[in-house]
């Protein structure tokens, strides 16, 4: 495998070739890859300067992505130890000379992923070099991409020793911290000093990589960093040219790489005081925050709160001046502040065992803060900077609300939860934090400037705006002194009828402070006024309500909305009006995004007014078929749509299956495994799928309905997570018309299917798996159930169902699983893993065998009988079937299928002759008669006769009064309850009269006591079954 070879076929690969070629090559690198000497020829292509850029490139990307797959020693064929030092050394070598930019990147994160594994046992000499290149690039002999290259390979090292989870690489970076620290430090003083004396892009560039790199040693390199006196002579040092960087900038605003170096001093603090708040303290902070303080009174949002300023001006500002460099120093400093208010109220809690002197720092660093920093008079300075200069909507914010609403509304949502990233919502975050923790001090102040100002006679938009912010921000704590209710009546509810210039930004904030407000108080808020509200904002007709306002109502409606105490009663009147102008503000609505989150809110309003929502659902449901089309291959609007019709349907209940014919299509082509809307569609395919059948009439369900049944067989074969819910589904198939499952078109595939599924009972998946078992045991039930069959189609169904079972061989493979838990019972060594079938999967197929003996057990014995025996014995499958069957009763969970299991035993007596296995079996049996009837006799009443699982009334009678709202499904599986033969069998009486059966069979009670009894069972037995007082 010469290195040309791999040329050309990196070279392949990285050029506009044939796909077909493409592949070739690509296939032709992956087998090298397992060829010993083939990472270092990738190294040796990369450094060959004389090559083509693309072809480097694609060789350097090659060997990085080898690293991951192949480096470690326990890789599938790992690098070789010699072929591993050669690649180190000459990653170093050549990527200090590297004259490309993207490539040198490339080169270092490589070496970057090699320390990780390798330092500092495999490469403990990798700092040392490096520290040396770092030392040679002090030289004035330098070059500058020599310089450039060296720190960006330190700076990949540092990352990613500084992101490692494991204590481990944590450690190996504090171990060269020091060192690292001050060769480091030199060279950032020199490039500092060089470029201040003699300007110069390239060395500023290199400076400022060098303080990449002091950032995150400083930060991820000390474990105590104010305990370390190079450190400290650092953090002055930058606190200096921190100011030294911004009076700079101040007189050369275009100098973006001053800028650079900024940011870089202000992560500086912002990290620090995240992850060693003490350190940060104790450093020498104070300095720090009052230049945060200048930086944060700094802005002149507050020229806008005069009611004289000049509206145009204002809405023509420069769409990005949240962008400027200002804007962002602001916001870290804003930043900064919440660490500190963290760092006081909400230290976090470690198991790290911590020492005096540790616990001492901490409390001295919190005691300065709270002492120093936290004045009664700094926190009301600073709540009245964050309402009045930070909550104000700037220049670009009006102009990108008139110019592109849609985006304007949808950003300005998303952003209120990505804080770290957005001034605005990093201020209403520092304000609730100072409202909460200086509460008694806050509260009052912000409660008298509301108060003074938050009257319909004041006219000042944006000072409004930026109270309404803050009084909805603090609902929480000002709820209890606050009669919001009375500023709802009295202010919000005529304010938004006001016709005046700019009240749109009012109305808008209307809508938030009410979704803010409602959910704290629900039961106490005047829900007819705040739906009078959004009535009013919704309306399309009012110039003011424009579409940001009117999208806004639509979203905040659902937090209004989705209370416990919601009542129809209230809403009712205005849901008409809502609803149908939410469901026209949809249609005009461009981004998928928002009209997802407006169907949102008409699904909680179809939730909400559950069967009252039938005036509304055909208007809702007209303009789904439109939205589906349109949407195309967005899936995600597809899912909100699936989502609206199943609110939709389960809302409506039995009113609602006119809608239903039009939706099965959409549930046939959402559910289809090879279709790629199955990815995303498939979990609110089967949820709308399964509301269908629930709200099914039992009467004549439609054929439609019934054929998309076939539909459910290949999502069983699939396996996924969906399982339980397709089995959901099949069950509720079964229970609305089993005869559309015993049409062998669909129940042969079944069977294949379960029968492939019984292994999953042996794995982690046996809960969802032992529903498997359920669906035949659940067709098998319905056999007793009146209304289902005649006497003859009964018969011939089971008939059907066993004569399935077998040839499909699901009944063998079922046998087959019990008999691997026989094995291992016989002989349980503590050194044989048993079988996980044991357990709930075993359980679950016990069931199924009980429900087909107790519907035929001469049948069963005949099918079982043609099945081959696994133990090659001439007592056939019912003796070890029989012992393994008593050895798990112990084991079922319940008392339901414990009866279960007890009648169908004893039904095999009343087959003629008795099984011999079951007689021979006498002692088990009376063992298990003698718990279970102990059992289900506690407590019972007269009329149970000794059985409380027993209904005395008549079959199917025991019909409660239940609410009519109960889906149509809910009245189905009542009905097959009340039939099922747990509650329709008296256990005593039952087992009575088949043992009386077995006697006589067996020659009457002398000859029964003689041949099974006497010399068979243990005394002990016989007397604790005698004491049932059955015979």
């Amino acid at each position: 495998m010469p290195s040309f070879a791999i040329e050309a076929e990196v070279k392949t690969a990285g050029s506009q070739a044939t796909q077909q070629s493409l592949q070739v090559s690509a296939k032709q690198l992956t087998n090298w890859e397992k060829t010993p000497g083939y990472y270092s020829l990738l190294q040796e292509v990369y450094s060959d300067f004389s090559l083509d850029e693309g072809v480097r490139f694609q060789a350097i990307i090659q060997l990085k992505n080898g690293i991951d797959r192949h480096w470690r020693k326990t890789s599938h064929h790992a690098i070789q130890k010699q072929e591993k030092q050669k690649i180190r050394l000459k990653g170093i070598e050549i990527g200090v000379q590297e004259p490309k930019p993207t490539l040198a990147l490339q080169n270092a994160l490589m070496l970057a992923k090699i320390v990780r594994i390798e330092f500092p046992h495999d490469w403990p000499d990798v700092i040392s070099i490096l520290i040396q290149h770092l030392r040679n690039t002090g030289d004035q002999s330098a070059s500058p991409i020599y310089v450039r290259n060296t720190l960006n390979i330190v700076l990949q090292i540092i990352k990613e020793l500084a992101t490692g989870a494991l204590i481990r690489t944590r450690k190996s970076l504090q171990s060269v911290a020091s060192e690292l620290l001050h060769v480091l430090g030199q060279l950032y003083f020199g490039l500092v000093e060089k470029w201040r004396s003699i300007p110069d892009s390239s060395t500023m560039l290199n400076s400022h990589a060098a303080l990449k790199i002091l950032r995150r040693l400083l930060v991820f390199g000390f474990e105590h960093p104010h305990r370390e006196g190079s450190v400290k002579q650092l953090w002055q040092v930058l606190q200096e040219h921190s100011d030294y960087f911004l009076s700079s900038w101040n007189t050369n605003l275009s100098n973006i790489l001053l800028v650079k170096h900024l940011f870089q001093i202000n992560k500086l603090w912002l990290d620090m005081s995240k992850q060693h708040p003490a350190s940060f303290v104790l450093l020498g902070c104070m300095d720090i925050l009052r230049r945060s303080w200048t930086l944060v009174n700094g802005n002149n949002a507050k020229e806008a709160l005069n009611p004289n300023f000049d509206w145009s001006v204002h809405s023509n500002g420069d769409s990005s001046d949240e962008q400027l460099p200002i804007e962002k120093m602001a916001l870290k400093a804003l930043l900064l502040f919440r660490s500190c208010i963290k760092m006081v109220f909400n230290p976090v809690h470690t198991f790290k065992y911590q020492y005096p002197d540790d616990k001492e720092d901490r409390k001295q660093a919190v005691d300065q803060i709270r002492s120093q920093v936290f004045t009664n008079d700094f926190v009301l300075q600073l709540m009245e900077i964050l309402v009045t200069q930070y909550f104000v909507l700037r220049p670009s914010d009006l102009r990108d609300w008139e110019e592109e609403p849609d985006e304007w509304e949808k950003r300005e949502e998303e952003i209120a939860d990505a804080w770290e990233f957005s001034i605005r919502s990093c201020s209403e975050k520092l304000f609730l934090d100072l409202v909460i923790h200086f509460k008694e001090l806050l509260v009052p102040r912000l409660l008298q400037v509301f108060q003074q100002y938050a009257n319909v006679d004041n006219h000042e938009v944006l000072l409004k705006d930026s109270l309404y912010s803050a009084i909805g921000t603090a609902a929480a704590c000002v709820e209890d002194v606050l009669d919001f209710n009375s500023f709802i009546r009295n202010t919000l509810v005529p304010e938004v009828q006001m016709d005046q210039p700019n009240y749109n930004l009012l109305r808008r904030r209307t809508a938030m402070v009410l979704g803010q407000w409602v959910p704290i108080q629900p039961e106490r808020l005047d829900r007819v006024a705040v739906y009078q509200i959004f009535a009013y904002l919704l309306n399309p007709t009012d110039k003011l309500n424009d579409h940001v306002v009117r999208v806004t109502a639509a979203r905040q409606l659902k937090l209004v909305l989705e209370p416990f105490e919601f009542s129809v009663q209230d809403f009712q009147p205005y849901a008409t009006t809502i609803l149908e102008n939410i469901m026209r503000l949809i249609q005009e609505t461009e981004l998928s995004e928002t009209k997802m989150a407006l169907l949102e809110t008409v699904r909680v309003a179809v939730t909400k007014l559950e069967d009252q929502v039938e005036p509304y659902a055909g208007g809702i449901m007209s303009i789904l078929p439109s939205l589906w089309a349109e949407s195309g291959e967005e899936h995600l609007m597809k899912q909100a749509i699936l989502t609206m019709i199943t609110a939709i349907i389960n809302s409506l209940r039995q009113k609602g299956t006119s809608y239903h014919r039009p939706i099965y299509p959409l549930i046939h082509d959402s559910v289809q495994p090879e279709s790629e809307a199955s990815v995303y569609l498939l979990e609110e395919a089967l949820e709308l799928w399964s509301a269908l059948i629930a709200q099914t009439p039992t009467e004549n369900p439609p054929t439609e309905l019934l054929a998309l049944s076939i539909d459910l067989l290949p999502l069983l074969e699939l396996g996924s997570d969906h399982l339980r819910q397709c089995f959901e589904i099949l069950e509720s198939y079964v229970v609305l018309s089993p005869a559309t499952i015993l049409d062998p078109q669909v129940l042969t595939p079944l069977l294949v299917s379960q029968k492939s599924m019984l292994p999953m009972l042996n794995s982690s998946r046996a809960r969802d798996a032992s529903m498997s078992p359920r669906i035949i045991q659940t067709l098998v039930q319905t056999l007793s159930v009146p209304g289902y069959y005649t006497n003859e189609t009964q018969q011939n169904a089971l008939q059907h169902i066993l004569t399935s079972m077998a040839h499909t061989d699901y009944l063998r493979s079922l046998i087959a699983s019990l008999h691997e838990a026989y094995i291992y019972h016989q002989n349980p060594r503590p050194d044989r893993r048993p079988p996980e079938i044991i357990g709930i999967g075993e359980t679950s197929l016990f069931t199924l065998l009980s429900h087909i003996i107790l519907a035929d057990p001469s049948l069963f014995l005949s099918v079982l009988g043609s099945i081959h025996n696994p133990e090659n014995t001439g007592d056939g499958i019912l003796s070890w079937l029989l012992t393994e069957w008593f050895h798990q009763y112990d084991s079922t969970p319940d008392t339901l299928r414990r009866k279960v299991q007890v009648l169908a035993l004893t039904s095999l007596l009343s087959v003629d002759p008795a099984p011999m296995p079951l007689l021979a079996s006498l002692q088990s049996l009376f063992s298990i008669y003698t718990d279970t009837l102990t059992e289900l006799a506690e407590g019972t009443a007269e009329e149970n006769r000794g059985d409380y699982l027993y209904s005395p009334a008549q079959p199917g009678g025991m019909l409660p009064n239940w609410p009519e709202t109960d889906s149509p499904e809910d009245v189905r599986k009542r009905h097959m309850t009340n039939w099922e033969v747990v509650y329709v069998i008296n256990t005593r009486e039952f087992v009575a009269e088949r043992l009386k059966h077995a006697i006589q069979n067996c020659g009457g009670q002398e000859a029964f006591q003689q041949q099974w009894i006497t010399e068979r069972i243990d005394q002990d037995v016989v007397k604790g079954f005698t004491n049932l007082g059955l015979l």
